[in-house]
């Protein structure tokens, strides 16, 4: 018998991107909230602000504290 490659993510062995994304998706991580993000009832301004926040772009309190920046104690 010949050596094959079986992928593990489907029935039947054959790779698919499906089966990928279905591996993916069912890993137990928590869903990105997109859907409040982007949703129609948040200002523009306040939904890019949380896209940027939610991928660690944005310079939160404590992404300043790290680069050294002396912030005001409130």
């Amino acid at each position: 018998m010949e050596d094959r490659v079986l992928w593990n993510g489907s029935k039947n062995g054959i790779f698919s991107v499906k089966s990928l994304y279905n591996t993916l998706d069912s890993s137990g991580a928590v869903p990105f909230p997109w859907r409040i993000i982007w949703s129609p009832c948040v200002p523009t301004k306040v939904g890019f602000f949380a896209w940027e926040a939610s991928w660690g772009k944005v310079l939160t309190q404590d992404q300043l504290k790290r680069r050294g920046w002396i912030l005001a104690n409130r």
